[in-house]
């Protein structure tokens, strides 16, 4: 494939776009989306992809005074331009196979060259934005280590600005699986168009997977812009695979194979449903999965003591070490401020299938006080603590803010501790991420 075919309208403002097999090989993240959509006529805002090497080239021939693939770019930018005529503003962003924190955020409102030298300068909107899209890809000449292939098949998109109104949405609620339009950030969704529906039909269907979706609506009219692939808990996974089969989508078959059982194993670990208006207070790393509620302990006597009458206790310290083991075998959960997975706490919680969270920063124990704080609160030993492994724990005093809470919390709790969650074996969780059995550890 020459260089430039690596220049193409993935969705044309007029007609429909013709790829062939080697360009459909380079759309990736955001690039395959807007095709798939696009191709099947679905209203789509006007899309060209161009790649690394393709620009890189652009960049060579502009310092040798040449035009040739100059004149290809150009021809490829005009592909946005409606039956108007009218050059629209442009929106330069990056299309990578996985979401990256160090990404170039979306450039907006970038004016369309006014000459075609304009196009390929770097110091003019357009080739800047995509000179910068680029280099965000962090791959330089001087640091890049992997194949070169995947290096100059790295690609950048260019769209025009949709008119109107961007809204963004889940195509599945992220935690109950169900068909959306879902909130993305849990605010609620303004009205939107009922073609709505049939983007997020097309969607999971192409997709198979929860995905967020960003439209633009103006006068009644939704357009499609771009998407990407988002984390839904394993129950709204297996509900969406059952849905899909449903609506004959999928083959059971298939959704068996495409549903991951690892995932599906989380789902077997106790977990707590959150009173209203409880919030999180602090942020750890699950480093065992499960979650406990109990009374605040620090130290592996007063665990086993309370074990020995039936209590059930959260143990929490700075860290853990062997003397601990005793104490962790008879505390229901582990709360430690620093450590991680390969940690001694870690490491033990797993062994001995008990919930433990661990590296909490903004946690402070005085084992001598009995005390421990997480910013300007304060727990004492006794006190009742509950946290869940997965994003995030909490502590909280529901006793004194609704005794009815605690109840039916309490109750809830009883029977949770008495399930066998599984149990996790040092070498099968990752540090912070995948591991390598699959099963997902979140921060």
């Amino acid at each position: 494939m020459s260089l430039a075919q690596e220049m193409f309208a993935i969705a044309p403002a007029m007609a429909k776009a013709n790829l062939s097999a080697s360009q459909l090989k380079l759309l990736t993240g955001k690039a395959r989306w807007i095709f798939r959509v696009a191709d099947a006529g679905f209203p789509t805002v006007p899309t060209i992809a161009i790649t690394r090497a393709a620009w890189d080239e652009l960049q060579a021939e502009r310092g040798r005074k040449d035009k040739r693939l100059r004149t290809h770019w150009v021809a490829c930018l005009f592909k946005l331009v409606d039956k108007d005529g009218v050059p629209p503003k442009l929106v330069v962003r990056t299309s990578a196979s996985a979401h990256n924190g160090g990404l170039m955020p979306a450039r907006i409102g970038i004016p369309a060259p006014d000459l075609p030298e304009d196009a390929v300068d770097p110091s003019r909107p357009l080739a800047r934005a995509i000179k910068q899209a680029f280099e965000s890809y962090g791959f330089s000449d001087r640091t890049w280590t992997g194949r070169e292939e995947d290096r100059s098949r790295q690609i950048v998109l260019v769209q025009v600005m949709a008119g109107g109104d961007d809204e963004q949405f889940l195509t599945r609620n992220a935690t109950t699986g169900a068909l959306g339009p879902a909130p993305l950030d849990g605010s609620p969704l303004p009205r939107m168009p009922e073609s709505v529906n049939a983007l997020i039909a097309l969607l999971d269907a192409k997709a198979g997977r929860h995905m967020a979706c960003l439209v633009s609506v103006e006068k009644g009219t939704l357009r499609f812009i771009s998407a990407r692939p988002v984390q839904a808990t394993p129950g709204a996974e297996l509900n969406a695979a059952v849905d899909r089969v449903d609506r004959k989508v999928w083959t059971p078959q298939s959704a068996v194979s495409r549903v991951d059982a690892n995932r599906l194993a989380l789902m077997l670990h106790p977990r707590l449903k959150s009173p209203e208006g409880v919030a999180p207070i602090a942020v750890g790393l699950g480093v065992s999965p499960g979650a406990a509620t109990g009374i605040i302990v620090f130290n592996p006597e007063d665990a086993a003591r309370l074990r020995a009458r039936g209590q059930h206790c959260i143990l929490v310290v700075n860290e853990t070490g062997p003397a601990d083991i005793e104490g962790m075998r008879a505390a229901t959960g582990i709360l430690t401020a620093r450590g991680g997975m390969s940690s001694h706490a870690g490491v033990i919680a797993r062994i001995t299938g008990k919930p433990c969270v661990a590296g909490v920063r903004t946690l402070s124990v005085d084992a001598v006080e009995m005390v421990c704080r997480i910013g300007d609160r304060e727990f004492r030993a006794g006190e009742r603590a509950d946290y869940r492994w997965h994003r995030w724990f909490r502590l909280s005093r529901f006793a004194a803010a609704d005794p009815a809470a605690d109840r039916r919390l309490d109750r809830q709790a009883s029977g949770l501790v008495r399930c066998q969650p599984l149990h996790f074996g040092a070498d099968q969780c990752g540090d912070g991420g995948i591991g390598q059995d699959g099963a997902e550890l979140w921060r």
